[in-house]
């Protein structure tokens, strides 16, 4: 698989999870990354390291376990020790 063929996946799964939940794919993915644009990037032809397209797997996937919930104004909560997620908490 080419690396645009990654990215156009990783944008597809981007934005169905992000309907699932009710967010926009740039909220999505500024939560994950804290990147306001990086959506936007990977839409004009950008790519992202195989490290940040797994947090964002990740973030998804806690999200649709339930385990993650986009409240703003909690507490952070990490995806596999990492750094904070901002806006994101337990659920």
């Amino acid at each position: 698989m080419s690396t645009r063929d990654s990215t156009t996946a990783l944008i597809a799964e981007i934005e169905a999870a992000a309907r699932r939940h009710g967010l926009a794919p740039t909220t999505l993915c500024r939560l994950v990354v804290r990147d306001g644009k990086f959506f936007r990037r990977l839409l004009d032809g950008g790519d992202c390291t195989l490290r940040t397209a797994d947090r964002i797997r990740a973030f998804i996937m806690g999200l649709d376990d339930g385990w993650l919930s986009p409240v703003k104004g909690r507490k952070a909560v990490t995806v596999n020790g990492k750094a904070p997620i901002e806006g994101v908490s337990a659920a």
